[in-house]
């Protein structure tokens, strides 16, 4: 068991298994699996062949439009490519907490958390400690995207250059181009504009520190909510309007939809993968609820340590950041 860690203010207990599991452990040929993608469940950082490269608490996840995977790793204060063959790098950060604009391989980030790109191919960071949303240009120039930069957090909105973000964390675009942050020490789905504009979408939420929050494909917010009001999964939509979608699932992992419609959840503290359909109806996609672990091979009988940040490759493949076994899981289904 790893030893209590810290995730934006908020005590977790992560578990992770003494000993790796082979890829498809257990596992018939075809059938549902999941694999270690990237990470040998060791902390820090060697990047390399597949089974060389090191993590160290990966949260949030995003593909870039030529099959890359993105990882936010806070605890290493980078953001690391990984491509399709597993080969990762780095991509960002200097790996110091800090603040520094410039060049991608000689800035600083403090405590990155969530990703996301634009239709444009730049990356966007949610840069929880610096309270700022930082944006990483194709040609590696990182600046400062919304938020004045400091360690003391605040709540402005209006003009991207001027307004005040505390603790922003998970990040996701909708269909228009609108950046939607969880700004989660002010209890606020934060919206900023393609032009540069932030205004509060939702307000008086109790978020549950989550790395990603999810979109579905008419611009529908859904985000984990604490606020015993509306305790679970709340659908914002683009008026504003909130309500309850899913009861009695609360969690700091990321959501996603495909394109069926279907609603994945990175469930952190039951240590699995949910799927929510459009009618509502739940499942398990991977994992053994409330049994924490690193275990590879079939899908049920798999296990993670604590499920964070949640990606679909083109293929339909689930990718998440198992903060609690320092990986990147692949879940074939």
């Amino acid at each position: 068991m790893k030893k209590l860690f810290i995730i934006l203010g908020l005590p977790l207990t992560v578990f992770c298994g003494c000993k790796k599991s082979s890829k498809n452990e257990g596992a018939a040929p075809n059938q549902d699996v999941v694999s270690t993608f990237a990470g040998n469940g060791q902390p820090g950082y060697n990047g390399g062949p597949p089974g060389t490269d090191y993590l160290n608490g990966p949260t949030g996840l995003a593909f870039d439009a030529a099959g890359n995977l993105y990882v936010a790793d806070p605890i290493l204060q980078m953001i690391v490519r990984i491509t399709p063959d597993a080969v990762a790098t780095i991509y960002a950060g200097i790996g110091t907490g800090g603040f520094e604009n410039g060049t991608a391989h000689n800035s600083e980030f403090f405590y990155p958390e969530g990703v996301a790109f634009d239709k444009s191919g730049n990356l966007f960071v949610g840069d929880s400690y610096n309270n700022v949303i930082r944006k990483v240009a194709p040609d590696g120039t990182v600046s400062t995207f919304a938020g004045v930069p400091g360690p003391t957090g605040g709540y402005q909105d209006g003009p991207a250059i001027s307004a005040q973000f505390n603790m922003p964390a998970g990040i996701v675009f909708d269909p228009a181009g609108n950046l939607y942050v969880a700004d989660v020490n002010n209890g606020m789905i934060r919206k900023i504009t393609p032009s540069g504009t932030v205004s509060t979408v939702a307000g008086g939420l109790s978020l549950a520190n989550p790395t990603q929050p999810g979109i579905d494909s008419d611009g529908n917010l859904y985000v984990s909510n604490q606020d015993p009001a509306n305790y679970g999964i709340v659908k914002i939509t683009a008026t504003g309007t909130k309500s309850l979608y899913v009861s009695n699932v609360v969690t700091q992992g990321g959501l996603i939809f495909d394109p069926s419609g279907d609603l994945y959840i990175a469930d952190a503290k039951q240590a699995v993968i949910l799927k929510i359909a459009p009618d509502g109806s739940q499942n398990t996609v991977a994992g053994k609820t409330g049994v924490g672990g690193y275990v590879n091979g079939p899908v049920l009988s798999a296990e993670f340590g604590y499920p964070l940040g949640i990606a679909l490759d083109k293929s339909g493949n689930l990718f998440v950041a198992d903060y609690g076994t320092n990986t990147i899981r692949k879940v074939i289904f």
